[in-house]
């Protein structure tokens, strides 16, 4: 009789472990069902944030060269840095934002700051980069692309010009830190270096 009791009482100690075991599995799976999936989450937070930080450095993009292509210096001073490097596939460089400002100069040699270097005055007809690729660290960002250049009273310019260009964040606001123009040919075709051939 006392074995047969420590047998019942062993059946409903496993019993109740079984059951135990099984609630314990069952309150577990609902609480990770009801759980959010903070990975996701934060990586489509994260998302939707670059995008929103990619359409604010190309509106301070087009603001730019809105600006340059109507040499407006007034309009073009407070989207670049002050050490602002600017760096045309001619060669040609722009150390700091002085320089460019006072490179806007009209064709007949006027200076930025009268009147006559707005549109109807300025050499551009067009200036503007087509971005294909732009990426975020942190404070700043790094931009690639097509580059189109027409002058006034010249024609469009054929070459296939691109441009890599940095905008920086400084003080909350996106600014225009540095640009490099070039134009990508073959080593083999290459004037300077035939000419050191």
């Amino acid at each position: 009789m006392k074995r047969f009791f420590v047998c019942v009482t062993s059946q409903k100690r496993m019993t109740h472990l079984a059951i135990s075991g099984c609630v314990a599995l069952a309150t577990s799976f609902v609480a990770a069902c009801a759980q959010p999936e903070p990975a996701t989450e934060d990586a489509s937070a994260n998302s939707v944030a670059q995008e929103t930080v990619k359409e604010e450095v190309l509106a301070v993009q087009k603001q730019f060269y809105q600006a340059y292509e109507s040499c407006d210096a007034e309009a073009m001073e407070p989207l670049v840095t002050d050490d602002m490097m600017y760096l045309h596939s001619t060669g040609d460089l722009q150390s700091n934002k002085t320089e460019l400002l006072e490179s806007l100069s009209s064709v007949d040699g006027t200076t930025p700051t009268e009147s006559t270097t707005r549109t109807a005055d300025c050499f551009l007809e067009m200036l503007q980069v087509d971005v294909d690729s732009i990426r975020i660290y942190g404070d700043a960002a790094v931009l690639f692309g097509d580059l189109h250049v027409i002058p006034k009273g010249a024609p469009k310019v054929k070459a296939k010009l691109r441009a890599s260009q940095v905008f920086v964040k400084q003080d909350g606001r996106w600014l225009f830190a540095s640009n490099s123009s070039m134009e990508p040919v073959p080593l083999d075709t290459s004037i300077r270096l035939a000419e050191q051939q």
